[in-house]
């Protein structure tokens, strides 16, 4: 009986001393939404290191599949059950729910208790804010650039792109690599946004939403960029088709040794990297130039939601992730190039057979994707005429006034 005492006490003693060694179990947990699976080993490693700082709190990481992303958080925002907090990008709702109170104001948070945001290019701060606030921590960004196929260009004798290109270049370059006969075509004209005509614009002068508030696809240089994707297909006959593109897509093409050049995001370096093919020959160059340098850039921030019942835990996370720790943990990962340019450079040395550097220096002249209160009302309708041009169904100038009447009359709907 009496060792047994003895061991009982030995026991409570060995547990109290356990219960004060071990941290309390955590308070609170943050639900975080996301939509890309291949950036959440990289979110949970930043969520452990937070929460071995802050045990107190525990990060439980979301995914949901891009198709239903946007849907599902709005349901969820408006029927109070959001995640604390979540990724918010540009075109998806993100002035509605900055201008409906729906997320935190974080200028206000920062008024007490101030971030070093000082790394972060300030475009990508200014797209997140609304009426002078910001709403969303960036946490990364992208841009757009010219992939090529080095071993193409050793067989033709031709000089690898680089900042000294211009759009003359490019044509000049994609006629001679084009090869009809091992099916081999020097360039492929992207039919899409981010790919395609946004960085023809921007590399023209041309605009997609002036600064007055109206469609920018009236403007003559806005035409002319059109008007030159067309006739790379139509007259230098230098890209697939239209309808061959939808066939076979751009990435596809360039992948399989069926395209010299394209233009593709830095999001394509994860993707590429895995094919043994491309680490050996596909390299990056920055756009070439029209009358000035451009590339479409994107974006994504993290809002808290202004309903959440945690937002003190919400914002000391938040602040973990706009901070270099939680940068460099997603560099490292080299899904994506971090908001914090200080980190870049790890982004770049994550696949260095690519080159990846022009990714990066394109940041100082990229233009943030186009974006509005309502635009779901005209980006698909502008998507579709844009194709219908490229395509030869239309001709390019009328393409782009429909757009542009189209596209008026969303955006002053908006100031209503």
């Amino acid at each position: 009986m009496k060792m047994f005492k003895t061991t009982l006490a030995t026991a409570t003693s060995l547990a109290t001393f356990a219960a004060l060694a071990t941290p309390a179990l955590a308070e609170v947990t943050l639900r975080v939404s996301i939509w890309d699976a291949n950036q959440r080993p990289a979110l949970e490693e930043i969520a452990a290191q937070f929460t071995a700082q802050n045990p107190e709190i525990l990060i439980s990481v979301e995914v949901v599949p891009r198709s239903d992303y946007v849907t599902k958080l709005e349901t969820s925002i408006v029927g109070g059950s959001g995640p604390d907090i979540f990724w918010n990008a540009l075109p998806d709702r993100f002035l509605d729910l900055a201008r409906l109170g729906l997320i935190e104001n974080l200028d206000e948070w920062m008024a007490d208790d101030p971030i070093d945001l000082s790394p972060i290019a300030p475009s990508l701060l200014e797209a997140f804010t609304y009426e002078g606030s910001l709403y969303a921590i960036p946490k990364d960004f992208d841009t757009v650039g010219l992939w090529y196929n080095k071993a193409y260009f050793d067989a033709a004798g031709i000089d690898y792109p680089d900042e000294t290109w211009t759009w003359e270049t490019l044509r000049e370059a994609a006629i001679e690599l084009t090869d009809p006969e091992n099916n081999v075509y020097g360039f492929v004209v992207n039919p899409g946004t981010r790919q395609g005509y946004y960085n023809f614009i921007a590399q023209n002068g041309g605009q997609v939403i002036t600064d007055d508030h109206r469609s920018g696809f009236d403007m003559p240089e806005t035409i002319e960029a059109l008007q030159f994707m067309h006739d790379l297909i139509h007259v230098d006959g230098v890209s697939p088709t239209i309808q061959q593109t939808e066939e076979v897509n751009p990435q596809t093409r360039f992948q399989t040794g069926q395209a010299a050049m394209i233009y593709d995001g830095s999001w394509r370096t994860s993707q590429f990297a895995g094919d043994p093919y491309m680490l050996e020959n596909a390299r990056v160059a920055v756009l070439p130039q029209g009358k000035e340098r451009g590339s479409s850039s994107g974006t994504l921030g993290y809002s808290i939601y202004s309903g959440s019942d945690h937002l003190e835990e919400s914002w000391e996370f938040l602040k973990f992730l706009a901070g270099p720790e939680a940068a460099l943990i997603q560099a490292e990962s080299g899904t994506v190039i971090p908001s914090h340019l200080d980190e870049a450079s790890v982004w770049v040395n994550a696949v260095p057979e690519f080159g990846l550097q022009p990714f990066v220096d394109m940041a100082d002249y990229a233009v943030v994707v186009s974006h509005s209160f309502n635009t779901p009302g005209w980006d698909q309708p502008t998507r579709t005429l844009v194709k219908n041009a490229l395509a030869g169904d239309i001709p390019v100038e009328e393409a782009a006034q429909q757009i542009a009447d189209l596209m008026n009359e969303v955006l002053a709907a908006e100031l209503n």
